[in-house]
């Protein structure tokens, strides 16, 4: 009831026949983009819906706006309010049932992290600080360097083993410490089978 009295009110500051101020900001961003627009090839008589063009308006030098339709203007956004919704009587005054009162169903907390970003418009451009948008760029394999495809999907690259793997090989590793023991026990092992050697050595001598 809030939001609608809310809107009866904005209603009332609207001038007539003018064009809703979300409808007139999303033509503001058309008609700027538009500049960026490329002729191509329309496909006379092939669809069923027909309309004005964009270029044909631009050419006859007409306002856009004209060609909006009017429930998208002031004039039928007041009528939709227009009707007055009458408060109800609060749960104080409901009249007592012989019935067992109705009430919400339990509230389950779900179990992932609620989302806290703003819906975007379907036309809206997406913007990220941590990730960069990729539309409309081309990929590039940073293995053998070219396009249309990446490292991850390159033929040559899942054949060979990446240099990272061979670095990883070829870079020694701390021994841990039971390692560390055994190469003692093995190390003492064999000079201890070395001193034998050389004393039997002495004794064909």
């Amino acid at each position: 009831m809030e939001r609608w009295s809310k809107n009866r009110r904005d209603a009332k500051r609207l001038p007539s026949q003018a064009v809703l101020p979300k409808i007139q900001k999303r033509l503001d961003k058309e008609i700027q983009e538009s500049g960026k627009w490329l002729p191509r090839w329309v496909g006379e008589k092939r669809y069923e819906v027909k309309g004005p063009k964009d270029n044909c308006i631009n050419h006859m030098k007409e306002k856009p706006e004209d060609y909006i339709p009017s429930y998208y203007r002031t004039e039928h956004y007041k009528i939709c309010y227009h009707p007055v919704v009458n408060p109800s009587n609060g749960p104080n005054m409901w009249p007592p049932t012989s019935y067992d009162d109705v009430l919400p169903p339990p509230y389950r907390k779900p179990t992932r992290r609620p989302k806290k970003r703003r819906r975007k418009e379907h036309d809206e451009q997406t913007n990220s600080a941590s990730s960069m948008n990729l539309k409309g760029s081309t990929q590039r394999c940073g293995t053998c360097g070219k396009q249309g495809h990446n490292k991850r999907s390159c033929v040559p690259s899942s054949q060979q083993p990446s240099s990272s793997s061979i670095a990883n090989k070829l870079t020694p590793r701390r021994p841990r410490a039971k390692e560390w023991e055994q190469f003692k026990v093995l190390k003492k092992h064999q000079l201890d089978q070395g001193k034998e050697n050389n004393k039997f050595k002495k004794m064909l001598i």
